[in-house]
């Protein structure tokens, strides 16, 4: 094993969206330069979801999904294990608590989920670092998913992470202001620090503004505005029984039929498999996040609930003020 001798890189405790941007380079650089020497798990590409990663962080409020994919990890070796990632991810918390302290800046990881080890990264950055084997496609990756007991297929989400990313990118700019003044309301109404149950995570309600935004509006100029997309929200969340939400860029409905949800569904467009209606709200812990790659309850009461007292509007700063 080799040894430390590399001192800290000194990055400022990120403030801004640009800081958060900043220290995830810094974190990502120094778990690839590291990972191999120590746990002899060799990163193929890093890929960097969550808000950050997805463009939709609010500032003071980041959550980063760090997820490494390795070929180390035989597909066709995990597709029948009850808790495929737990051998990586016991590696990967016993690397983080060596080189904390010295590459990292201080961390405290916690006890690896069954998808992630979690911890904070320069006391603001909620972080969730995940493993997954590399799939070069995504139809590589849904025949995999296909040979998958049905149950067992939300424990390999994680393996979309790349084209989850992908395809947010390319949202506009205004779609991602909405989702983040979405995502300062929820942090209100589901404050970090209490936990609690019926939580929207990040991804499905960053595609829940998405598709309120894409649908048609009635004014004269046709524009879509966050009074527009405001109404569709609030509209869809008191209708959502009847949703059925989905999108064709990776896949064409009629090609997994086998694979894809009933409704009511709103269907991941980098898996069709995995039904947000259902694994996009979920219970979560006191002082951690709702993580995307966790299974959720499904449980809309609350968001139900809420929902009149969202404006998109407003901006974040607004929004925080409030």
């Amino acid at each position: 094993m080799a040894r430390l001798s590399q001192q800290p890189t000194v990055v400022p405790l990120p403030v801004t969206i640009e800081d958060a941007k900043r220290a995830t380079e810094d974190l990502v650089s120094n778990i690839q330069h590291h990972l191999k020497s120590e746990t002899g798990i060799t990163p193929y590409d890093t890929i960097k979801a969550g808000s950050v990663g997805h463009g939709t962080a609010v500032p003071g409020e980041f959550d980063l999904d760090l997820v490494i994919y390795s070929g180390d990890i035989n597909p066709a070796t995990i597709a029948g294990s009850r808790d495929p990632y737990r051998p990586w991810l016991s590696k990967m918390k016993e690397f983080l608590e060596r080189v904390k302290d010295v590459v990292l800046d201080p961390v405290d990881p916690r006890r690896p989920a069954g998808h992630a080890v979690h911890f904070t990264y320069k006391a603001t950055v909620d972080v969730d670092l995940l493993i997954s084997p590399v799939w070069s496609t995504p139809n590589e990756y849904y025949q995999f998913l296909r040979g998958v007991e049905e149950r067992r297929r939300f424990s390999f989400s994680v393996g979309a992470s790349r084209w989850q990313v992908d395809f947010y990118s390319h949202q506009p700019n205004d779609v991602k202001e909405y989702a983040r003044r979405a995502k300062v309301w929820r942090n209100k109404k589901w404050p970090k620090e209490t936990g609690g149950n019926g939580k929207p995570k990040s991804y499905f309600l960053s595609l829940l503004v998405l598709w309120a935004y894409e649908r048609p509006v009635q004014s004269i100029l046709q524009q879509r505005s966050a009074y527009d997309t405001t109404l569709e929200l609030k509209n869809l969340v008191k209708n959502h029984k009847t949703l059925d939400i989905y999108w064709e860029k990776y896949y064409k409905l009629a090609s997994y039929r086998d694979m894809i949800p009933s409704p009511p569904r709103i269907i991941d467009p980098a898996n069709p498999s995995n039904n947000l209606y259902y694994t996009g709200i979920g219970q979560y812990y006191p002082n951690s996040k709702a993580s995307d790659y966790e299974e959720g309850d499904g449980d809309w009461t609350l968001l139900v609930r809420y929902i009149d007292s969202i404006d998109l509007t407003k901006s974040v700063e607004e929004l925080q003020k409030e």
